[in-house]
Formats: structure tokens, sequence, C-alpha cells
């Protein structure tokens, strides 16, 4: 393109001749309407409102720069969406900042109506991220983070490790209705589930007289197979429960402390033991392997403190401690062997008349 030539010249204090500066103005607008010239400013400085229509070029090589002075009042939107990108793999900005004053620290949004987005309150302390179903993250590490709140599933695929500088800090899952449901408690190295605060290494405390805490699974092919081992100091297996609800240990003891008992009083061993039912059964889940024992909604009328109750509707069956068997059993036979002595006396009073 041919260059058009406009020269005029100010010296400084001069007074333009308004003429030749028209004729000038003239001349460079003629030379540029017609889209076949070419304007070549070395340095350009316009001062006030500058407005520049149609299509627009700042910088014709990746060279030039281009340097903001003033402040942008208005949106900056691209001409198409989803297909500029703001940075580069290579020349990456440094940061972003926003902050939309008391009401909140700003928004990055993801979609036109903004519904979803990621934003941070006014003091720059929480983030919030809304209509976001799924949150992916392939490897992360977070230091310095005091809460976290949130709703809705949460999926995690791979390992996780909480408290990994081993910090006196706890872990929590609250429940729907039920606080505490499972406590890990830092400062004692205790866990607990519906306890704040579990005094014991598995501490478990029941709500109400109908939770319990259950230990279950299938059995396979009707065999004893262990669901609870116990061990010694050395490992060493010393007892179990298995599927059948058989306890098996070497010892079982029962809290009998004399400061722990009051109100004592004497009893007849004998008749108690004589109105108890004793039967030989099978179980309905082991048909055709006997079995010798009592019925517990007999014993109820009988010997109540044996007794536990059922709950059917928690599956929980009729049952009795037998070991509170044992001391009427030894009160029997005491009275027995009193009742034998008194007969071998009189045998021998009679023997030797």
């Amino acid at each position: 393109m041919a260059s058009i030539s406009v020269t005029y010249t100010f010296t400084n204090g001069s007074v333009a001749d308004a003429t030749q500066v028209s004729q000038n103005f003239t001349d460079l607008v003629n030379g540029l309407s017609d889209a076949t010239k070419d304007l070549s400013i070395g340095t350009l400085i316009v001062a006030g409102t500058t407005a520049l229509n149609g299509n627009t070029t700042l910088g014709n090589a990746t060279g030039d720069t281009i340097t903001y002075t003033g402040r942008v009042a208005s949106n900056v939107d691209p001409s198409a969406a989803a297909t500029y990108l703001l940075g580069s793999a290579t020349l990456p900005w440094l940061g972003l900042h926003v902050n939309n004053g008391a009401t909140d620290g700003g928004a990055i949004y993801f979609d036109g109506s903004a519904t979803k987005f990621i934003k941070a309150n006014a003091a720059g302390t929480q983030l919030e991220m809304s209509g976001l179903t799924t949150l992916l993250l392939s490897s992360m590490t977070l230091t310095g983070l005091t809460g976290y709140t949130g709703t809705g599933t949460m999926s995690h695929d791979g390992g996780a490790v909480f408290n990994e500088s081993g910090a006196d800090v706890d872990f929590r899952i609250e429940g729907d209705t039920v606080s505490n449901v499972f406590v890990v408690d830092a400062s004692t190295d205790n866990i607990g589930f519906f306890v704040s605060a579990p005094n014991n290494k598995v501490h478990f405390q029941a709500q109400s007289s109908t939770e319990y805490f259950q230990i279950g699974g299938s059995e396979v092919d009707n065999a004893m197979h262990a669901l609870l081992i116990i061990t010694d100091g050395q490992g060493n297996p010393c007892g179990s429960l298995d599927y059948n609800g058989n306890l098996n240990t070497s010892q079982l003891t029962t809290s009998s402390d004399r400061d722990m008992k009051t109100n004592f009083s004497d009893y007849n061993g004998l008749d108690l033991i004589k109105k108890m039912e004793s039967k030989q059964f099978e179980f309905k889940s082991s048909l055709g392997v006997k079995h010798i024992g009592c019925i517990a909604q007999q014993m109820m009328d009988v010997f109540p403190q044996v007794v536990r109750r059922g709950i059917p509707d928690k599956k929980i069956p009729w049952g009795i401690g037998y070991a509170g068997l044992t001391p009427p059993l030894i009160k029997a036979v005491q009275e027995l062997s009193d009742i034998l002595d008194n007969i071998s006396n009189r045998i021998e009073k009679l023997e030797s008349n």
C-alpha cells in the first residue's frame, strides 16, 4: 500500500493556522477512507475519551507488548463461547484476584446461569462450591485446613490418610439423628461408637436398652467358623465366638465382689431347683443334633434373675445365664447333704437300739 504524507509542525509557543490544520486532517481522512492506505505512527498519545470502532488489532507480533495503566470499566467477553483461553500452558497468569467486597470474596462461574460456581466468603476463610455434583482429585495435599463442611455424596477411590502428622486432631462421623456415631480421640488414641469421649481403646455406648453391638455374617455350610478370635499376650488363640453363637473360652468369670453386694438373705435352693424344667431338644437351625437345657420362658416364672428377655423385632432370642444356676445348685446339694446326714444319723440310732 502507498503511504500518505501529511506534515504540520508546531513550534513551541506558536499559534496554529486553523485553515492549514483543517486541510491537514482533511487530507488524512481522505487518504485512509478508501482502505488502501496505511497509517504509521511512531508514538501516539491520545488524551481524553477514545473510541475504536470495528475490528481492532493491538500488536502484529508475539514480541509486541501491551501495557494497561488505567482500569477496565466493563465486562471482558470473548467473541465466541468456549473458544479462547486466558493464558497458556507456557505463559500462564501469575494469579487471579476476585472479591465482591462485603458480600463475599468473589466467585468463579462455570455456566451461563451462574448456578455452578466456586466462591469464597468475605473474610477469605471459607470456600463454597455450588451446583457441582462431583469433585475429582487425583492427588492433593491440604495444609492449614481448619474445617470442612459439605452436603451430598462424596466418593473416594484410592487410599486416604487422616492426621498424617500425628497431631492432636479428632475425627468424627455424625449420624442422621444421633451424634458421635464414630469418633477417633487423638489425645487418648481411643475410638468410640455413639460416645463423644471414648474412655477405652474401643468404646461402644448403646443409646437405649434395645440397641446392641452386633457381630455377624453368613454361615458357610453350617460350619463352626469363628467370628471373633481371642488371643493371649503372645498372640496365641485362647477363645472364640462362632457363627452359631457358641462362646469358647478357657475361663468365664462373673463379677462377685462382696463390696458390690448388700441385703444378704437365705433361700431354699432345693425347692428352687425342683421347680426348674430340664428338657432334651433340637434347635431348629440344627435338626438332628440333640441338646439338653432349660426353656427361658418357663425359667422366667421360676428364677427370672438368670433370664434375658428376647426382643423379637431385633431378632434377639430369649436366653438363660446358666452360670447363675450354679449358686442354687450348690445350695441344693448342701441341703441334700444335710438331709442325708440327718437320715444317716437316724439310721445309726435305730441300728444301735
